[in-house]
């Protein structure tokens, strides 16, 4: 077990880089929800993450399409769970965690090697393929989130407020997109998972390098509206 505060990439501390997106949720109509498809992501500890394989066949016959995946290389929080390796996040025409059939399929899907964790939950997509680098270059970073609901109101305002100053940095991430999480294997059920990513990773370093003003808006929406979280980050892979 792993405390999620202490560890690092590289031995480089992991700035907070990225907020929330469930008030975005929040202000849809649960009509416009029910329309999304269910995001599914799996986190494992592999012996060798990069020799993992998804059998994208299986995928398929899941009624899933094969999002994103890639290995996990550090993290920083105050979750603690068993540290990941290797991530694959998928969007489903429902649900896999609710139906033990599909919840089996899912586990089969890499072989002997199992998920010990998983979320899912309606996925919004923000942006797709709008950085300039290539897939397999980019540095993700998945935020697994806990609110405390203690000021909704407060929470969107602040998270406007980041959104608008950040739009307006060199360097800045993309927010790809976000799972409001409704189902959870492995963990206790958090609020969401926010998927954002750099173009590189010396792109994301510059930004946290260059931008203490932003980030510290973002530790303290942290501190205010959160009470546990988790960064993981990682690197994207595009397998032949």
């Amino acid at each position: 077990m792993i405390d999620m505060k202490t560890t690092a990439v590289k031995s480089q501390k992991i700035v907070f880089a990225m907020i929330g997106g469930l008030s975005l949720v929040v202000a849809m109509s649960g009509n416009a929800l029910a329309q999304e498809p269910i995001g599914v992501l799996g986190l494992y500890k592999a012996e060798k993450p990069t020799a993992v394989r998804f059998d994208e066949g299986k995928i398929s016959s899941l009624g899933c399409a094969l999002k994103r995946q890639g290995v996990i290389a550090g993290a920083q929080g105050n979750i603690s769970i068993d540290q990941p390796n290797r991530f694959v996040l998928l969007n489903c025409d429902g649900s896999l965690l609710r139906d033990i059939g599909r919840h089996a399929m899912f586990n089969a899907l890499a072989g002997e090697v199992k998920a010990n964790v998983i979320l899912e939950g309606p996925i919004v997509d923000l942006a797709d393929n709008i950085g300039e680098g290539k897939i397999e270059d980019r540095e993700y970073i998945f935020k697994i989130s806990y609110y405390n609901n203690k000021d909704i109101d407060g929470r969107s305002k602040s998270l406007a407020n980041i959104n608008q100053r950040v739009s307006k940095l060199s360097d800045k991430y993309v927010t790809e997109s976000f799972i409001r999480v409704t189902h959870a294997s492995g963990m206790p059920t958090p609020d969401e998972v926010v998927v954002i990513y750099y173009d590189s990773p010396a792109q994301g370093k510059r930004f946290r390098k260059n931008n203490g003003e932003a980030l510290n808006l973002i530790g303290k929406f942290n501190a205010e509206h959160i009470n546990e979280f988790v960064y993981l980050v990682g690197k994207a892979m595009v397998l032949p």
